[in-house]
């Protein structure tokens, strides 16, 4: 008489492995960078507040979507429209700049210290997480 398979291990070691494998992309394709020193995306640190708003300017092949101008609390933001007036960029020390991406979140944060820039931190993911 044989033995009857049990297959509920299999499926079990099926699942975990997929699983694994989706942990590994969303890990593998994640980046998260800061760059305090040098240039990075088309900014370069040091540059003052009207250059990098004259670059997103004239870059519109960044496909950018969408600016937050941060408080300077952290608390609150409104979005930046770089066709309006430039006082509210020039009001805010924190800048995101989110671009169209049909796979991921991805954007980068523009922070400025006595109106130069002074960091730059990529993000990019496939999930939006807390």
């Amino acid at each position: 008489m044989k033995a009857k398979v049990n297959l509920i291990p299999k499926a079990l070691l099926g699942t975990i492995s997929f699983l694994m494998i989706i942990v590994l992309f969303l890990w593998l394709s994640a980046i998260h960078e800061v760059i305090e020193d040098g240039n990075a995306f088309g900014f370069s640190i040091g540059m003052s507040k009207a250059e990098v708003f004259a670059n997103l300017q004239e870059h519109t092949e960044k496909n950018i979507e969408a600016i937050n101008l941060v408080s300077a609390d952290n608390k609150s933001s409104k979005r930046g429209v770089l066709s309006s007036n430039t006082h509210d960029f020039y009001a805010s020390d924190k800048w995101v700049v989110m671009f169209e991406s049909a796979y991921f979140f991805d954007s980068v944060t523009l922070e400025f210290c006595s109106g130069h820039l002074c960091k730059i931190f990529r993000k990019r993911q496939y999930l939006e997480m807390p």
